[in-house]
């Protein structure tokens, strides 16, 4: 026995010693009978195929844990991964679970370490970790849902706040371009306050937040912003986002739009003036009335009539009216 376990060593260290005797259960004794004697001796016998189930148990366990987390599977590993060198040592990995308030007990995080740790060099890299927790199925389902997400927060910021854009310039506060954690905090406050919704969970905020934050430097500029919600076209079939042309999509972050909107905003009182000049109701004014208006403190710059339509987002209303004190309010934010 000892030749058997030893692998022909003089010692076994402690680790061994647990791994082995781990997986056997002791089971009584049995009757041994030679030359008519009854002798006793006790049996061990091995668990080979019990503990063989209740590993495949724990990693399936953990796997659950993962899922439901709804987050990439990259992005579970680098928080397991605290000093960012690309491995999660043991300690780590228990530190990890404690934080994060995971279900997992001792014996199950040392069999987790061992499966996935298929090099026994005492660590876990990216590669170990993926090819143990990587399912199609739930990177898909996770992409899907932060798509949801995305699509949602784009549509509440263009029902309540115009546009993408102009929600961003109401939260940066500094005026640097730039929306910290808190700004974007805010941000979310205040649409779940005009959505008439309860304010998501802290994780699903910084979640959302760190996706937008592509350089992942704590904080989110105009261009990250941007390129984020350039591409949110469409979400979840219970959203009402529709996709516009790529050409318009890229018109409404543009230099021109912005140029266009800032004239607006300084020349507010002028406009409000003009537009309740040319109302026959106090507050609608025909498309193209609304458009000769803008013109006169557009600064020269030129667009066509999709594009007039993107800045008067929000207040264009059927038959090609412009219902100006709503573009009149949003100009107030």
């Amino acid at each position: 026995m000892w030749k058997y376990f030893s692998d022909g060593s003089k010692s076994i260290d402690a680790d061994k010693f647990s791994l082995i005797f781990s997986d056997l259960n002791f089971s009584g004794t049995s009757a041994l009978r030679k030359t008519g004697k009854s002798l006793h001796s006790t049996t061990l016998v091995s668990k080979t195929t019990s503990s063989s189930q209740w590993s495949k148990n724990v990693m399936e366990k953990f796997r659950k844990i993962i899922k439901s987390s709804n987050m990439h599977l990259r992005d579970v590993f680098e928080r397991f991964d605290e000093d960012g060198n690309g491995l999660i040592t043991p300690l780590e990995f228990r530190h990890a679970v404690r934080t994060l308030n995971i279900n997992l007990s001792a014996r199950e995080i040392d069999e987790i370490i061992k499966v996935v740790d298929r090099n026994m060099d005492g660590m876990i890299d990216w590669k170990e970790f993926s090819s143990k927790f990587k399912t199609n199925s739930n990177e898909s389902l996770i992409e899907t849902r932060s798509k949801n997400k995305m699509a949602k927060l784009k549509e509440q910021m263009t029902s309540h706040m115009k546009s993408p854009q102009d929600a961003f310039n109401l939260f940066d506060k500094s005026q640097s371009e730039r929306l910290s954690f808190a700004n974007f905090n805010e941000l979310i406050k205040e649409l779940a306050r005009l959505s008439g919704e309860s304010v998501p969970p802290f994780a699903i905020v910084k979640d959302l937040f760190d996706e937008i934050d592509i350089r992942k430097d704590g904080a989110i500029d105009l261009k990250e912003w941007n390129q984020t919600f350039l591409r949110v076209q469409a979400g979840d079939n219970r959203f009402s986002l529709k996709k516009i042309p790529q050409h318009l999509a890229e018109f409404e972050v543009s230099r021109e739009a912005r140029i266009i909107l800032e004239a607006i905003r300084r020349n507010r009182k002028f406009l409000i003036e003009k537009f309740n000049e040319r109302s026959s109701d106090g507050t609608h004014v025909s498309f193209e009335e609304a458009k000769e208006i803008v013109r006169a403190v557009q600064r020269g710059v030129e667009i066509e009539d999709d594009q007039y339509k993107i800045i008067f987002k929000g207040a264009m209303r059927e038959n090609e009216l412009v219902e100006y004190k709503l573009l009149g309010r949003a100009l107030k934010q």
